[in-house]
Formats: structure tokens, sequence, C-alpha cells
């Protein structure tokens, strides 16, 4: 893979999805899938007679996944430092709430109302920020991985 040209294709995937999760409120996980798809397409669209295998494929995905998830973080990390915890705390609460629940035994309860206390904040935030970075990168990759395949299969005039 030319990363001279991969790299630029995958950035701008990752703004793509980072707009596109940004403007859904987090709730946009098929621009996640689309993320990889598109790194996959441009770059096919700056090397036109590159073969683009399903593991360089796989590795666009996963940079934009990356660039995406760095963009959203940021920007969210912006917007607490100058309006406040409170606002990220309300959000993450309710998105906990409405999570669901693995496990009921006692000890996870227990775990589950120290998270969510206000001096589980810093947790909360951890597990949230990691859960999103996850999902980024699996659905960028898968994304880039079918990206790859339908450009494979795709016939040029």
């Amino acid at each position: 893979m030319d990363w001279t040209y991969g790299l630029p294709a995958a950035t701008l995937a990752g703004v793509v999805s980072a707009v596109f999760m940004l403007a859904s409120q987090g709730a946009f996980t098929l621009g996640m899938f689309a993320t990889g798809a598109l790194a996959v397409v441009f770059y096919r669209r700056r090397t036109p007679d590159s073969t683009i295998t399903l593991w360089m494929g796989t590795r666009l995905g996963l940079l934009s996944g990356l660039i995406g998830f760095a963009i959203c973080t940021s920007f969210v990390a912006l917007v607490t430092l100058f309006s406040g915890t409170g606002r990220l705390h309300s959000y993450l609460l309710e998105m906990a709430k409405a999570s669901p629940k693995f496990g009921s035994g006692s000890e996870i309860q227990q775990q589950w109302d120290i998270i969510m206390s206000p001096q589980g904040f810093p947790d909360l935030v951890l597990l949230y920020t990691f859960s999103l970075l996850v999902i980024f990168l699996i659905f960028s990759a898968i994304g880039g991985l079918l990206g790859a395949t339908w450009i494979r299969f795709r016939k040029r005039p």
C-alpha cells in the first residue's frame, strides 16, 4: 500500500465519519461502516490502477476509524472544557441507563452503582471512551473490508 495516498484517503474518510457522528450525537453507526468503505473508495480514486486486497481495505478502515475517533473525542473534550462537565456527565448517565446490563449479581450491581455515582464519573468517561474506540475500530475495519470486496468485484470500464 502506498501510504502517501492511503493516509489522506483515511483522513478524509475519518473526517466524514466524525462529522456524521457529531451531527447525529453518536447514533450514526452506519457512518462507521461507511468510514472504512469511503477510505477504500478514496484510495482507489487516487490510485486507480492499484489492486486493493482485503487486508489493505481493513487497514484503511482501521486507520480511518482511529482518525474519526480522535476527531470525535477531541471535539467532545473541547466542548467539555468550555462548558463544564455537567453536560457530559448527564449525557453519559443517560447513555448508561439506556445500555444493557450484563449480569444481575449483587457485585455487578454494586460496581454499576459506584460508576453511576459522582465519584465514579472518571471511570464512566474511561468506560465510554474505550467502548467508543472499540466500536469505531471494529465497524470501520468491517467497512474497509466490505469496501475492498466491493471494489475488487466491481468491473471497471
